[in-house]
């Protein structure tokens, strides 16, 4: 497994520290958001960890090296599946992105008390979100069945 893997998880671990931090010794309207960025860093950060240690552990390196293989194997044969679904996976992402950023630009908003009723717009955004996911995994499942 790569180095930077585990770095890239501390770092998140690090960072989800800082806004629990935050979030804990600050008495500002902000404290949900902190929360919610403190959990988005640390539980990512140390799942990330965990799989490093665990799979460059001795005990796994041949299952990690069988892993591997058979990634390299499915990559070749679904390169060009790939390049053609990327598109559609890019505006996935973007628009996930942008309802996700907009959500959170509502509750900063709301909570700094700039708007009222920002609470409507959350959880309009936050439907429209889990909507659009369930629909994704919902098709992802269902041609993984097809092709299967």
């Amino acid at each position: 497994m790569k180095k930077d893997s585990i770095a890239v998880g501390v770092v998140y671990v690090l960072v989800g520290t800082v806004f629990l931090l935050l979030a804990l010794f600050t008495e500002t309207r902000l404290d949900g958001v902190f929360f919610g960025f403190a959990g988005a860093g640390i539980v990512p950060g140390i799942l990330r960890i965990y799989h490093f240690l665990y799979w460059s552990s001795p005990k796994h390196a041949k299952e990690y090296e069988e892993r591997l293989e058979k990634q390299m194997i499915e990559q070749k044969d679904e390169m060009m599946t790939r390049i053609r679904d990327r598109s559609g996976s890019l505006a996935y992402t973007s628009g996930t992105l942008m309802i996700s950023f907009s959500m959170l630009i509502f509750c900063i908003l709301g909570s700094l008390g700039i708007i009222e009723n920002y609470q409507v717009m959350v959880y309009y955004l936050g439907g429209l979100l889990a909507v659009q996911m369930i629909i994704y995994f919902t098709l992802y499942h269902h041609f993984l069945k097809k092709t299967s």
